[in-house]
């Protein structure tokens, strides 16, 4: 039996999916820019706050499910890799970036040939997706996770599971 919450919960929605909008008043492209916003001055918990109440609204938006995996990915590292899987690219979120999330989230555990064997497939960027997109830094990952914009090359170049010795070093951190 449906209860009348449902129902206003599904008629909010459909209203929202209208009107374009994951939150009220607020844009898909408007929610990449606020989440971005908060997380480059540093304000996770503002960014996941907003990305968790987009979600809720909107569990089956791929682009909402983009934004709230990335959010959460230094907290969550396992649950937003499961979401990033199944997503796909999204406006937000080409392949290459995807991918880098992916890597991120086996950094993000210690997971030195998980996060080696994502970004194999990518070292080469063929697809056009080389597209600078904020990321999380992988310098950061093992201190204070922070988000920078750049391209898919330049953060896989900065990885420290881009040379032996970056290994070594993100080894000895964790």
């Amino acid at each position: 039996m449906t209860t009348n919450s449902q129902l206003t919960r599904a008629a909010s929605s459909f209203v929202l999916e209208d009107l374009g909008e994951v939150r009220p008043g607020i844009s898909r492209s408007e929610l990449v820019e606020l989440v971005a916003h908060h997380l480059d001055r540093g304000q996770h918990s503002e960014a996941r706050t907003l990305s968790l109440a987009a979600y809720s609204e909107n569990p089956k938006d791929n682009d909402v499910r983009a934004i709230y995996a990335f959010s959460w990915l230094p907290l969550e590292p396992r649950r937003s890799r499961e979401i990033i899987s199944e997503t796909g690219n999204t406006k937000n979120m080409s392949s290459a970036v995807r991918d880098i999330n992916l890597a991120t989230s086996f950094l993000i555990e210690g997971n030195l040939d998980g996060a080696r064997s994502t970004i194999a497939g990518i070292s080469t960027i063929a697809d056009g997706s080389d597209v600078p997109a904020w990321l999380w830094d992988p310098k950061s990952l093992t201190s204070h996770p922070q988000v920078a914009f750049m391209s898919p090359t330049t953060w896989i170049e900065s990885s420290p599971v881009s040379s032996a010795a970056g290994q070594q070093s993100l080894a000895s951190e964790l």
